[in-house]
Formats: structure tokens, sequence, C-alpha cells
């Protein structure tokens, strides 16, 4: 069993999604504290003059302790302000009308969405079926109510509850050295890393700009999408 476990991000990048893509079950961290200026509430999209804008969810005031699955994002017309930026910015990309019904509902949070977490998780779940990347979710508040201990502590207690027998991790995490392979190993268990090579695409503008969030390369290259971000996937032992 081939598992991840990320922090649920708004509108992730390729590589996020080629993450899922290579994984049976995907565990959203949402028992951690969100951390300033994280991508778990803001991504770039690319504006018609070449540049790149955050998109950032607005969130009400809360403890510094708050994690992702008690924070509530905050009221207003935001989603509506996003769309329209979408639809200014992409009115020329070839996949926009394609895609109109899929961006009339993703921004507007569901009245069972009382917190972030919890609106991150449906809209990564609903571009990941437009992608046609599917795996088994489960949250991990729901698998272990408090995790305690140090990063590795927590995911092995995590991994414990699936059972896995590899997990995938961002490049990030395993370069800080928040895991140690041969305890991974011990327990029979697979740690590889990201490596992922960011592939080029019809994107709109002269020049292209990567680490955008899906939505650019879904909205340029349509059908094209999976295949384009399988094209960047690179997994390798540390």
């Amino acid at each position: 069993m081939r598992v991840a476990i990320t922090q649920p991000n708004f509108l992730p990048w390729l590589g996020y999604f080629d993450l899922l893509d290579q994984v049976d079950v995907w565990i959203s961290l949402d028992n951690v504290q969100r951390s300033k200026q994280s991508f778990s509430a803001r991504n770039r999209v690319k504006l018609k003059s070449g540049a790149s804008k955050w998109l950032s969810v607005p969130l009400q005031k809360c403890a510094l302790e708050t994690t992702l699955a008690q924070q509530p994002l905050a009221a207003g017309d935001w989603p509506t302000r996003f769309l329209q930026t979408i639809r200014d910015n992409y009115r020329e990309a070839p996949y926009l009308e394609h895609a109109s019904t899929l961006l009339e509902t993703l921004f507007v949070p569901r009245e069972e969405e009382g917190s972030l977490s919890r609106y991150n998780e449906r809209i990564i779940q609903t571009i990941s079926r437009q992608l046609g990347v599917s795996y088994e979710f489960h949250r991990a508040s729901e698998l272990v109510e408090e995790l305690t201990g140090t990063p590795q502590e927590k995911v092995f207690r995590l991994l414990e509850t699936v059972p896995a027998t590899a997990f995938l991790n961002f490049q990030r995490g395993v370069e800080m050295g928040l895991y140690n392979a041969s305890e991974f190993s011990a327990r029979k268990i697979t740690l590889l890393k990201h490596d992922y090579q960011h592939p080029e695409y019809g994107q709109l503008g002269r020049d292209f700009v990567p680490y955008l969030s899906v939505l650019d390369l879904l909205l340029n290259e349509g059908p094209q999408a999976l295949a384009i971000i399988r094209s960047g996937s690179k997994w390798v032992a540390p």
C-alpha cells in the first residue's frame, strides 16, 4: 500500500497531483497547525501581463495553535472575486469553457465545510476527478485524534492505521532530515522522495512560469493535463 500524508493545500501545483497519482492512499494531515505564508491558504495563477498573482483564502483570526481542521474561513464574496480573476486572465485559454462547470462551483464553500482543511480537501478531490487521479482518502484527525512526537513518529503512527508498504513524501520534507530511511526499512516500509521535474506546457503568455496552481495547466491543456503531470514524475530512495 503506497501512502502519502500531506497537508491539504489550496489549489496545489502539478507535483502535488503527481504525488496523489502515485499512491493508493492519501491521508490529509489536517490536525497540524497552519503556518503563516504556507500553501494551505494560497497559491498562484498567471495574469494576462505574464506575471503571477496570489489567490489567498481569507481566514478568521484564530489562536496560533489552531489546526487546519479548526481554522474557519472568513465570510465575504471572495469566491466570486477568485472566479472573476480566473475568467479575466484566462479568457483566451483553450479550455476555459471546457472547465466552466468546474470553476462555477470550485471556489464556493459548502455548508458542511466549516474549516480550511475541509474546503481544500473538497477542491483537491474535485480536481483529482477532473484529472483522472484516484486514491483512497482519509483524514489524519479521524485516524489518530491527537498526533504527538516528532514528525517521523507522527507519520509512523498514521502509517500503522493503513497499513503501508511505502511512504511517498515531498523532496523538502525528506531533505530537511525529518525521516530516517533505516527506521522505515526496519518497519518494512519503503521511503521514497519526490524529485519532480517540472514540465513545460502550452501556457498563455510569452514566458513560461512554473510552479503555478494546477488550474493553469487544466485551462491551457485540458485532457492532456494528467499526461503532462506524469511526464515530470520522478521518485528516488534517499
